[in-house]
């Protein structure tokens, strides 16, 4: 019986081990506070470093009156061995999560593909330096056209 357990176990690990060291460690640098700054407004992206080694954010502005608004819940993590960035944006997608998979990365770029969403169809993170990155978005436009918006983001 303890044989059995600890089998069970030590695979149960490995598995979820295996799993999660294959998100990039350079990803982990966008954990913290940042800030976008616009001609009429300022968003803000949030990521922390959960237990289970996968990033957990969202992003948001806050209104005159002092609240926050969140435009949208966004995570990476690891599933099925492959690793996603999975965006939940209330009132759209009838409430489910779009997982974009990880189709390229270096230490400083990471992309997330999923060529079956409206748009975006990619997102590419570029971290520029510990204080600066770029998040653009990719995909077609109504003419079937690529069209592609950048932010910039800087640490607040």
């Amino acid at each position: 019986m303890k044989r059995i357990l600890l089998f069970l176990f030590v695979s149960t690990f490995l598995i979820f081990s295996n799993c999660h060291s294959q998100i990039p460690k350079g990803i982990y640098s966008i954990a913290g506070l940042w800030e976008m700054k616009s001609e009429n407004s300022i968003m803000f992206e949030y990521w922390e470093i959960s237990p289970d080694s996968s990033l957990q954010g969202k992003d948001f502005f806050i209104n005159p009156n002092n609240d926050t608004v969140v435009i949208e819940s966004i995570k990476i993590m690891c599933e099925d061995s492959n690793v996603y960035f999975v965006v939940s944006v209330p009132d759209q997608d009838e409430g489910k999560s779009v997982y974009f998979k990880m189709t390229e990365w270096t230490r400083n770029v990471f992309v997330f593909e999923n060529k079956e969403n409206i748009f975006p169809q990619v997102i590419r993170y570029y971290i520029k330096t510990d204080d600066l990155y770029s998040v653009i978005l990719e995909g077609p436009d109504k003419d079937n056209k690529i069209r592609s918006i950048e932010s910039k983001f800087t640490r607040k």
